[in-house]
């Protein structure tokens, strides 16, 4: 093992840009931040994007620890998104889920918001975007092809939007400390895309990359070279954007024949832009990112079964591993199967020996809520609740269906996705105590659903962003 203790480290980078086209509500362009020390970067509270949070950990630290659920509080067919996938976010209250619901075009989707109450939906708007919604400082942010699309969160008016000279989707927004952070251009497959952090207030542009050098893993007489960016989420953690970077000497050969993908990792300055480290991997990058203060995991390649785990502060490589599905800053829980299957996963202490291991957990990722690791056991139809440090199991909810993903939680609810043959796909909110709901899986006393009538609370004007 390194040396954990921090180390400081070079900035280096080029100039920094803050030029673009806005088209805003009531904003203006913000002074850009001159300062090249690192600042700690706070992120929003609740589960704030599909991923949980901005280190894209799917882990919601909590002070009392998740309690046992044992209730339906409701259940919606009307809330399902734009994919099977955990794609909601939940913050104060309420739930965010971009879909195409009643909409036969493919990028003509509504952003719905719904009481985590009872499910009751509190307003809806058409967004220009399938990109999951990103939700902090009262602000959603969903992402579309050429534009990232700001509402109020309280009733759905246009805060402000910022368009792009772009052809692909743009990354879903990561949220940290103020800012947000995008990918735009590019795909995941080549290295054009360029990284803006935007002012989340106005979504004036704070500072762009396009290229950074990277030194070539395990080279170290190679002098570095420009590397550009792939389309895919940035990880922000510890005053640091981390962003999977496209191009360099090395092509992985992964674990499957004819396989190969290159790429690796860079570290910026969250408020400036400035380059702390990057490095190309012999084994690639693919496009799925998880942050801690302590390390980085990056995944190799498209299979999802291998990854490449760095030191934050360094990037220096730790190890190597299954790719690891939710974290904290000590924990790395690991998944050893294909999708759409089931296998065991692995819950490691960062940096010791210390590890458990539970069998037949589905392919869709665990989260973490509070002392709490939320997994899916195929077998029983179940979800199940195992304590993080010890893995002893906690509670197990079975249910009727086949899950399809635990979508998000806060601090009494999981909400999970649910597949049935007679019904379509449900967000399911499974709560500890609550009056609402009453019995397990199958019972229908209390199904309520979203009010599709409920009046749409953005502007009429603002239907064509």
């Amino acid at each position: 093992m390194p040396d954990w203790n921090r180390r400081s480290v070079l900035a280096t980078g080029a100039a920094l840009s803050t030029t673009g086209i806005l088209a805003a509500v009531g904003s203006t362009v913000a002074e850009e931040d001159a300062s090249t020390e690192g600042v700690a970067t706070g992120d929003p509270p609740g589960w704030s994007s599909v991923h949980g949070n901005a280190a894209n950990s799917r882990y919601l630290p909590l002070d009392d620890g998740f309690p046992e659920p044992n209730t339906i509080a409701w259940r919606s067919d009307t809330l399902y998104g734009v994919s099977n996938d955990g794609d909601i976010a939940v913050v104060d209250g309420r739930i965010y889920i971009v879909g195409e619901f009643e909409s036969t075009d493919y990028e003509q989707t509504e952003l719905r918001v719904a009481s985590t109450d009872d499910g009751t939906l509190e307003w809806k708007t058409e967004v220009t975007g399938r990109q999951r919604p990103t939700v902090a400082d009262g602000t959603v942010y969903v992402s579309g092809v050429d534009r990232v699309t700001a509402f109020d969160t309280e009733d759905g008016s246009l805060q402000w939007v910022r368009e792009f000279d772009s052809e692909q989707w743009i990354s879903n927004a990561t949220a940290a400390d103020g800012e947000i952070y995008v990918v735009t251009g590019g795909t995941r497959f080549n290295a054009d895309a360029t990284l803006y952090a935007l002012d989340g207030e106005d979504g004036s542009i704070q500072w762009k990359r396009k290229q950074v050098e990277a030194r070539q893993e395990n080279r170290e007489t190679a002098d570095p070279a420009p590397v550009g960016f792939k389309s895919a989420p940035v990880a922000v953690a510890n005053g640091s954007v981390y962003a999977i970077t496209g191009g360099g000497e090395f092509k992985g050969s992964g674990s499957k024949p004819g396989l190969q993908w290159n790429g690796g990792v860079t570290a910026l300055d969250a408020k400036t832009g400035e380059k702390q480290w990057g490095v190309v991997l012999e084994d690639g990058a693919f496009i799925k990112i998880i942050a801690t203060d302590a390390f980085v995991c990056v995944q190799n390649m498209p299979d999802g079964l291998e990854e490449t785990v760095l030191d934050s502060e360094t990037g220096e490589t730790v190890l190597t591993s299954n790719s690891t599905r939710a974290a904290t800053a000590d924990v790395r829980v690991t998944h050893d199967t294909f999708r759409p299957s089931s296998g065991p996963i692995t819950v490691s202490t960062y940096g010791t020996d210390d590890s458990w291991t539970a069998s037949d957990i589905y392919y869709f990722p665990p989260l973490i809520a509070g002392d709490t690791l939320i997994a899916t056991r195929t077998s029983e139809s179940s979800i199940v609740g195992f304590d993080l440090e010890s893995g002893t199991e906690k509670w197990n909810w079975e249910f009727d269906g086949t899950p399809h993903a635990l979508a998000g939680v806060d601090e009494n609810t999981l909400y999970f996705k649910l597949y049935k043959a007679d019904r379509p796909t449900e967000l399911i909110a499974l709560r500890a105590s609550d009056d609402r709901g009453e019995g397990r899986e199958g019972d229908d006393r209390d199904e309520t659903e979203p009010d599709d009538d409920t009046e749409d609370g953005s502007d009429e004007s603002d239907s064509d962003c």
